[in-house]
């Protein structure tokens, strides 16, 4: 022992004769007090230059210098939270809030010079996001949001259908404030931030949810479970504990509906329609809409490839219109121009991203949304274990006014429905009930059905020869109602095909029913 503590005396002896050569003590009271001023004032820069350095990472030109990051950067500039720095969302307040916001921005530091981060990037899972209580409430806290101080809330917007001339239409509904409405829809959109309401969801795809619980005030509670997840309806208590096991659960916050609040990446069919209602594209090019969404809905391998693409407009309309495209040709041009600005908004080629990978779960238009829990097929559990037919309430009326869609806004119906439209038949017997009533094609209420395909489907054969009614009237009648949820009700396979978000609806049959259109 003796002989191995040797070395190690040696050495610790070499560094004291070092240490007392270069650093020498201050051998008088004014050298001490020297010495203390110069350590405080290397403290207080050091302190001050953290301080920035910590203000400054938390803002979006810090955020910025990452490549991975760009797409999300330019969602930031469009968004209504543009002037606020990214760390007042992102950072949880205090001290432990800065230190995990810092070491999971250093992991993601590393995958990035490492090159090992993914592609797109997922957005992340809501425990990981600090809680709203100390970011969003600080600027919408629950009194201003719920109940007597809710306010009543109009969206009105221009849409422009996929056909040869682009028709304009307006779409408006009035999102219900506390106590507009009867039942559920009294209570306003925000009531569920109120409550404590859980669910639960498969790891990584929060848009699938097959177990609700709402813990109300009083002490109560309801619980739901989706009709995809029972086995037995007599007794789903071995289907939720299933459920509870394998899936994660959370809990209902300001994020599960404003998911992309600060970071909303426009669809294709958004942007141009906000680009042909400025007069930014012109309404009067054949198919525009139709070609831009299509267009801008891809994935290419670099903005050169989409750039190339979308000039391929100009010989669609030289081989297939080519009075528009000799009579028209600066507008084409323009088209082409504006497309081509749009395209950056919507997608990253190098981060392999287009915006249908972040659906927006505000509303239902652009992404599944609300109809997550409100789509027919999530049933109420009963005291004693089994299904009630009772379910999530899901008629458009729950959040907000029955949509106005038509060439213009007539009237917005606040007030509920007469008596008659209470009837779980009146959508099929009302056409008798108002014989004298012409639809109006200047009604957006008529127009909701009458415009669509909708109208085709023969609503009183659909009990027994529903098959055979789709076949005649397509999936996208029935697909403007009704979700896949609620087919699954009954039907164990996919019966509306794949939609990418709100009522859109690939056309597809039924199995058997004759053949794919």
């Amino acid at each position: 022992m003796p002989e191995s503590g040797e070395p190690a005396r040696r050495r610790l002896h070499r560094i004291r004769k070092l240490a007392a050569r270069h650093v020498r003590p201050p051998r008088s009271g004014r050298g001490f007090v020297l010495s203390l001023v110069a350590v405080g004032g290397f403290a207080v820069v050091a302190a001050l230059g953290g301080s920035a350095f910590q203000s400054f990472s938390e803002t979006e030109g810090f955020c910025s210098q990452c490549h991975t990051m760009t797409p999300e950067v330019a969602a930031h500039k469009l968004s209504v939270h543009r002037d606020v720095a990214c760390g007042e969302c992102h950072v949880a307040p205090g001290i432990p809030g800065v230190l995990k916001s810092k070491l999971r921005g250093s992991i993601q530091l590393a995958e990035v010079v490492a090159d090992a981060y993914p592609k797109p990037i997922p957005e992340p899972e809501p425990d990981l996001l600090p809680p709203p209580e100390g970011t969003c409430m600080k600027c919408h806290p629950l009194s201003a949001i719920t109940g007597e101080s809710s306010q009543m809330k109009l969206v009105l917007h221009p849409i422009y259908r996929e056909d040869e001339a682009n028709t304009k239409e307006m779409v408006a509904v009035m999102v219900r404030p506390y106590r507009l409405g009867e039942g559920a829809a009294s209570r306003g959109a925000h009531w569920h931030v109120e409550m404590k309401m859980e669910y639960a969801s498969p790891a990584g795809n929060e848009n699938k949810i097959d177990w609700i619980r709402v813990n109300y005030k009083n002490g109560s509670r309801e619980e739901f479970i989706a009709r995809s997840q029972v086995t037995v309806s007599s007794d789903v208590e071995p289907d939720i504990k299933r459920v509870l096991r394998t899936e994660k659960i959370h809990q209902v916050t300001c994020i599960t509906c404003h998911n992309r609040i600060g970071h909303e990446f426009p669809t294709p069919d958004e942007a141009i329609n906000n680009a042909m209602a400025e007069g930014k594209i012109s309404q009067a090019l054949p198919y525009i809409k139709r070609e831009g969404v299509e267009l801008l809905g891809k994935r290419y391998r670099s903005t050169g490839e989409a750039d190339r693409a979308i000039e391929g407009i100009r010989g669609m309309y030289a081989a297939r219109y080519p009075l528009v495209s000799k009579t028209r040709g600066k507008e084409v041009a323009g088209a082409v121009n504006e497309l081509k600005e749009i395209y950056p908004l919507v997608a990253d080629p190098e981060m392999d991203e287009i915006s249908a990978d972040y659906p927006n779960d505000l509303g239902h238009q652009n992404g599944p949304g609300c109809l997550r829990c409100h789509n027919g097929a999530n049933f109420e559990v009963g005291s004693s274990g089994h299904l009630l037919t009772k379910t999530i309430p899901w008629e458009c009326t729950t959040c907000h006014t029955f949509p106005q869609v038509g060439k213009k806004v007539t009237s917005i119906a606040l007030l509920a429905p007469p008596p008659d439209h209470q009837s779980k038949l009146w959508v099929f017997e009302h056409a008798q009930d108002h014989l004298a009533l012409e639809p109006s094609a200047d009604s957006g209420f008529c127009a909701n059905c009458h415009s669509t395909g909708a109208v085709k489907v023969t609503h009183e054969e659909m009990l027994y020869h529903h098959p055979q009614v789709i076949e005649k009237a397509g999936l996208q009648a029935c697909g403007y109602c009704h979700r896949e949820a609620f087919c699954a009700r009954c039907h164990k396979q996919p019966v509306l095909g794949k939609s990418e978000f709100g009522n859109q609806n690939e056309p597809k049959v039924l199995p058997g029913s004759g053949p794919e259109r």
